[in-house]
């Protein structure tokens, strides 16, 4: 019974971690309020905290929940079908092959920067 118990307290912390970091990050992406940003800085963030090998509760606090409430996938892909809609078709595709191209960069210089301060 106790185990259970403390299983069930650790879920409930790990969930306000995630709710924690999303509502966070969320209030950030509303701030900024440009999609291509904030999956950009999302993505350095991310790729620094692997890098850094956070613990769990950090990656749930600021992995999952601040990095993923942060970046907005369906923002970007709204963008892009209000581009494909306009017959902006050259534009979309630009800013699909930028924003992947520069999301990997990102979060690959966010993991080198995390590992440099690996013990």
């Amino acid at each position: 019974m106790f185990r259970l118990r403390y299983l069930f307290q650790s879920e409930i912390n790990n969930f306000l971690l995630v709710g924690l970091g999303a509502a966070l990050g969320a209030l950030i992406r509303w701030i900024v309020d440009d999609s291509f940003l904030v999956n950009i800085l999302g993505s350095v963030l991310l790729g620094l905290f692997f890098g850094l090998k956070v613990d769990l509760k950090l990656q749930l606090l600021l992995g999952v929940g601040f990095c993923g409430a942060l970046t907005t996938f369906s923002g970007f892909l709204l963008t892009c079908l209000r581009m494909i809609h306009d017959e902006a078709f050259l534009k979309a595709f630009n800013l699909i092959s930028i924003t992947m191209a520069l999301g990997i960069f990102s979060c690959f210089i966010g993991f080198s920067i995390g590992r440099q301060f690996k013990n």
